[in-house]
């Protein structure tokens, strides 16, 4: 896993650098170093606009007493989408702008709580149960049972 990890840390800015150079090519520098400007400030408002309202929603959560799960892995991948887009290059750039698709976004999150919510959804709940609220001899529950202590010394 480390090892892949590491290949994909050499190879992400490799790839930037080699679509940089191909876009470079066909359009020229100042329109790249444009566009890349331009796309790490359109990011950066999409990023703050949607941030408020999963915020907003976030707090109608609470409000209703409800774990704003949802809310929170928006909030994670709208922050992982600005620094995508923060990040120079055009696939950082679009990968992040995908990210800022919120049905894309819900699909992703969805998938991931499918695969690490529990596989059972069973409960069990372990105790005594006495019939009428009487225990088998006959003492109430309310009732700690009789002690048979040893007499002081």
């Amino acid at each position: 896993m480390a090892l892949l990890f590491l290949l994909a840390l050499i190879a992400a800015p490799l790839a930037e650098i080699s679509v940089f150079i191909a876009v470079g090519g066909e359009i020229g520098a100042l329109p790249v170093l444009l566009l890349t400007i331009a796309t790490a400030v359109i990011g950066v408002t999409l990023v703050r606009a949607q941030g408020f309202e999963t915020i907003r929603q976030a707090r109608a959560e609470l409000d209703a007493n409800r774990a704003p799960l949802l809310e929170l892995m928006h909030g994670a991948f709208l922050a992982l989408a600005g620094l995508m887009l923060l990040i120079p290059g055009f696939i950082s750039d679009f990968l992040g702008a995908l990210l800022l698709i919120p049905p894309l976004r819900l699909w992703i999150i969805l998938g991931i709580l499918r695969r690490t919510r529990p596989q059972s959804n069973h409960v069990i709940i372990e105790g005594t149960f006495w019939e009428n609220g009487k225990t088998p001899d006959d003492q109430t529950p309310d009732q700690p049972p009789d002690q048979h202590l040893p007499p002081r010394s």
